[in-house]
């Protein structure tokens, strides 16, 4: 089972993949960050639960950290940032500072979370770092 999360709130079970990855690529501020946290898009079969946190800063793209089940964590890196930084987002309710390199493309996370939605894992496409 696949559940999208926003803001701390569930907005759906089972959400519509194409939707999601629609708003992501579109990456619309308003939607992304007219909340004071970050999404989640949580996957669960069985003993499996994993989560893939995703945040947006306007100018560099989105952060996205992948928890495993053992609660190890690792974020996309971006070796070539589309700018300098740092970055803000909104995690946990609090607006945090990053830097540039933790930010990946729009295209790049739609891949991610798409990938991430049929599989529980990480995209071999992407970056990924231990955090």
């Amino acid at each position: 089972m696949i559940r999208f999360s926003h803001g701390g709130k569930r907005e759906a079970d089972e959400p519509d993949r194409a939707e999601l990855l629609r708003a992501v690529i579109a990456a619309d501020p308003e939607y992304w960050n007219g909340v004071t946290g970050m999404s989640c898009v949580e996957y669960a079969a069985g003993p499996i639960r994993q989560y893939l946190y995703v945040s947006l800063d306007p100018g560099l793209g989105y952060y996205l950290q992948l928890e495993y089940r053992d609660h190890s964590r690792i974020y996309a890196h971006n070796p070539a940032p589309a700018g300098p930084g740092p970055g803000t987002i909104w995690w946990g309710g609090d607006e945090t500072m990053l830097p540039a390199d933790h930010f990946v493309a729009p295209e790049d996370a739609a891949r991610a979370i798409g990938y991430f939605m049929q599989t529980a894992d990480a995209d071999p496409d992407t970056e990924w770092r231990l955090y």
